[in-house]
């Protein structure tokens, strides 16, 4: 996971939390993320705060 601009640093904790929960549900990172990203956007509404964070890399399950 990376950040495309500097984020807030209230906002990050709140949605790097809400993603490592997340990863204990779902075997996809980005079912995680998406799931960290609207748990955090319910208190930070405006897209600056959690936007910008972004998956790379390759999918897993591609190299089993």
């Amino acid at each position: 996971m990376a950040s495309l601009w500097s984020v807030d640093d209230t906002a990050t904790e709140m949605l790097l939390t809400a993603y490592m929960q997340a990863r204990e549900k779902h075997e996809n990172q980005s079912d995680a993320l998406r799931d960290a990203l609207l748990a955090t956007r319910q208190t930070f509404a405006e897209p600056y705060f959690w936007a910008s964070f972004v998956l790379t890399g390759v999918p897993y399950g591609w190299l089993h």
